[in-house]
This record gives structure tokens, C-alpha cells and sequence, in this order.
């Protein structure tokens, strides 16, 4: 149907309709608009506007053409045109008559009413009863509702597992209505609700899960710290340390290896998560302490040969702890830096260091770390078999072992940073007389 000037006027394919069929059309209205056009007792269907769903037949050419000049010069078939309803227009896209439909990007506009005309015969246009809109409301609702419900309670799998047939079965049912009942049911809104309530509450579980991942991962941090701490502290009551040894060399080897952090050579090796292990496992060094015997971990005196023999084997008996527990809990970082540091740190990069003699680039990095700081500590501190000496004694020794005992690029990442190894000596002194290994050599 036509406004015009307050009136309504049909179409062309309404009126080649009433032409050929005669009689009237009566529309029907209601407080929204138009509801429907009655034809010969028929009613056809229409929205508020009065407009038509076109049914269409097919794409361009579905109906039979005739060119006009076959028709002028008596070549067309008679029997096409017999009993037939013709309609006359353009199909030339130069003369600007093409439309856009659900079948064709270019779709002549006479052939347009070729399909309006041929619905308003058949009586089957498309309808859009006003029920579609309260069922479509319901598609919204009740598998958004659904799914929440179900998402709450169980995996996203089980969500994916009833949007999917969900989705599928609102497109399938919507064709179905269209295909066979001439039903439009629109699918769109329903199937776009499902997938963005699917996304927004997996996503919310997802956030959910990984804050409680991110506090499991923070407690068990904390966990294995207090086991490291406890494990330090049980030395502790076998070997007299007050506990300044163990947080100055943790501190030590955190700004040795941040410093060697700026080098190429370092920096994949040394990566931010990997300092701070070094600085939660730096306390476990002399765990093996524990299983050597007490005369000899106790002695006041120097160590006899056979005596230090028994007592290098502290490394090895710590390293076996840290291996136990790997085996138990499998492959780890966390294993893995522990027991570097714990089986190495009296390796000496000339080859002469024990347990192994293991030499230069052998020697994992851990344990060429953990190395310069027991060192240092041990060369500021009292022993029994000497007293504490001053930083810049410690400075020079350290310098003079350089590339015999210790890593060249570690002594000089220790070289550069020496003033930071006086303020943490300084900040947690207090580590009373250790009965310790003489220094080597």
C-alpha cells in the first residue's frame, strides 16, 4: 500500500491484482498499524506499516521474460502471453531500477512485483504474526536463563555443549517456519544472545578462576617458604647460625644476579622469576649440614684431611634431599635452582671445587652465584679459625680468585656492586661464630 496525501493507493501488483481478479481490498487495522489486507475472503498478512514480506520464488529470471521487441515484431510465442498476467519495466542496470533482495545483490524491481503479484495469487506471502515477537522475547530469555543456571553449576564445556544444538535448533526451527508455514521468526537476536551470554559468564568464570589460581600460586609461595625457612632453621640447630648468615646470602646473590641481569650473555638465563628463586632457595646452601656427624660439624678446631673429606659430602646429602622431593613432586624450576645451588656452590671454576670438579661453563649458574656470596660472607664473618675481615679485604680476595675460583663475569658483576654487598652485611650483621670449612687453599 501507497500514502499519499492522507489516502491509501495500492501498488502496481496489488493493483494488476484487483484488475484481473476484480473486487476490493479491504485492510485491516489495529492499535499498532496494519495488520492485514483482505482479498477476495483471504486474508493476506502485512506489518503495521501495510508493507509486505515478499515470498520471493527464486533469484532473477524465476519467471519467464519476454523482450519487448519480440513482442512488437510478432517473434514472441503467443502461447506465453495466453491466460497470463504482463507486467512491462525495465531490467537494463543503467536505468536504475535494480534492487537488492535476500536472493539477488541486483534483482530487477518489475520482477520485484512479478513475486508481490504471485504471492498475492497464492495467498502465501511471508507473515510475521504478532506472537513472533512474544516467542522471540522467550528464545532471548529462557536458553540466556538456561545457560546461566547451567554455567554456574558445571564446566564451559557443558555450556558449549547446550549453545551449540541451542543455537542450531532456534536457526533450523526458524527456517523451517519460513520454508514450509511461510512463518518469519527472526533467529538473529535469540542465537546473538546465546553467544554473548555464553562469552560474558565464561569470561567471568575465567576471571574468577584466575584470581583464585593467582592466591593458590601466592600461598604457595608462601608455603615453600616456610618450608625453605623451616629447613634453614633446622641447620641452624645443628650448626649455631643465628640466621644472619642465611638472610645476607639471599640478599647477596638477589642483587648479583639482578646485576648480571644487564649483560647479554645472562639475560634470557636470568629472567625476573628466576632471581627471586635464587633468593627464596639461596637458604637451603647448607641444608647436607645436617647429616654430618657432630663431632666433625662441631669441632672447634681445623678439620683433619679424612675429617674434611667427610665433611664436603654435605652437598651431595642435600642434593639427594632436593632430588627426593623432585622425584616425588616431578620436573621444576623450582627443583631444579634448589639443587643447583645446593650441589654446586663449592665448585670452583678451575675444576678443583667438589663434589664433582666440575669446571668453568659446567658449573650450572646458580651454583657460580651462590658461590661468590657464601664466599664473601664467610670471608666478613668470624670463624674459629679467624676473625671477621673488612669489606675491602673481602673485595681484594675475591678479586684475586677471579677466573681460578669464581666465574669471571660473576666477580666483576660482585666488583660492580661491592658497596651493595656492605650494606646488606650491615643491615643483617649480628651471625655470631659458625664453626665453618676453613677457606680452601
Amino acid at each position: 500500500m501507497i500514502r499519499h496525501n492522507g489516502a491509501l493507493y495500492p501498488n502496481l501488483a496489488l493493483a494488476l491484482y484487483l484488475r484481473a481478479r476484480g473486487g476490493d481490498a479491504v485492510l485491516e487495522t489495529g492499535p499498532e498499524g496494519a495488520e492485514a489486507l483482505r482479498l477476495d475472503g483471504r486474508r493476506i498478512p502485512l506489518d503495521r506499516h501495510g508493507n509486505l514480506l515478499v515470498n520471493f520464488r527464486g533469484p532473477h529470471r524465476t519467471f519467464p521474460h519476454l523482450s519487448a521487441a519480440a513482442v512488437l515484431d510478432g517473434t514472441a510465442d503467443p502461447a506465453l502471453l495466453a491466460g497470463r498476467i504482463v507486467l512491462l519495466g525495465t531490467t537494463a542496470a543503467g536505468l536504475k531500477e535494480i534492487r537488492t533482495t535476500p536472493l539477488d545483490a541486483a534483482h530487477p524491481g518489475v520482477e520485484i512485483h512479478a513475486n508481490v503479484l504471485d504471492d498475492l495469487l497464492l495467498g502465501d506471502p511471508i507473515a510475521e504474526p504478532r506472537w513472533a515477537r512474544a516467542v522471540g522475547v522467550l528464545l532471548v530469555l529462557f536458553p540466556g536463563f538456561l545457560l546461566t543456571g547451567l554455567l554456574a553449576r558445571s564446566s564451559a564445556a557443558w555450556g558449549l555443549a547446550l549453545i551449540v544444538p541451542s543455537a542450531a535448533g532456534i536457526w533450523i526451527g526458524s527456517w523451517g517456519l519460513l520454508a514450509y508455514r511461510q512463518v518469519f521468526l527472526p533467529p538473529l537476536l535469540p542465537v546473538i544472545t546465546l553467544a554473548v551470554v555464553f562469552t560474558a559468564l565464561t569470561s567471568m568464570r575465567f576471571l574468577r578462576a584466575d584470581r583464585e589460581v593467582r592466591e593458590r600460586t601466592r600461598k604457595l609461595a608462601l608455603t615453600q617458604d616456610a618450608i625453605i625457612q623451616s629447613l634453614a632453621a633446622l641447620t641452624e640447630t645443628r650448626h649455631h647460625e643465628t640466621g644472619g648468615h642465611i638472610q645476607r646470602t639471599r640478599h647477596y646473590i638477589r642483587v648479583l644476579a639482578g646485576r648480571l641481569q644487564a649483560q647479554p650473555g645472562f639475560r634470557t638465563r636470568l629472567d625476573d622469576a628466576t632471581v627471586e628463586l635464587l633468593f627464596r632457595l639461596a637458604p637451603l646452601h647448607d641444608i647436607g649440614k645436617v647429616g654430618v656427624r657432630d663431632r666433625i660439624l662441631l669441632k672447634p678446631d681445623r678439620l683433619t684431611p679424612e675429617e674434611y673429606e667427610e665433611m664436603k659430602r654435605h652437598t651431595l646429602y642435600g642434593s639427594e634431599t632436593i632430588r627426593m622431593a623432585k622425584r616425588m613432586m616431578g620436573e621444576d624450576a623450582f627443583f631444579q635452582i634448589a639443587d643447583d645451588i645446593v650441589l654446586n656452590h663449592h665448585e670452583r671454576w678451575d675444576g678443583t671445587g667438589y663434589p664433582n670438579g666440575l669446571r668453568e661453563g659446567a658449573i650450572p649458574l646458580p651454583g657460580r652465584l651462590m658461590a661468590v656470596a657464601d664466599a664473601y660472607d664467610a670471608i666478613i664473618s668470624p670463624r674459629v679459625y679467624k676473625p671477621a675481615f673488612p669489606h675491602e679485604e673481602a673485595v681484594r680476595i675475591l678479586s684475586g680468585k677471579r677466573g681460578t675460583h669464581f666465574d669471571p663475569d660473576v666477580v666483576d658483576a660482585f666488583l660492580e656492586i661491592n658497596e651493595e654487598f656492605r650494606e646488606i652485611a650491615a643491615r643483617f650483621a649480628g651471625a655470631g661464630v659458625e664453626p665453618e670449612l676453613p677457606p680452601e687453599g
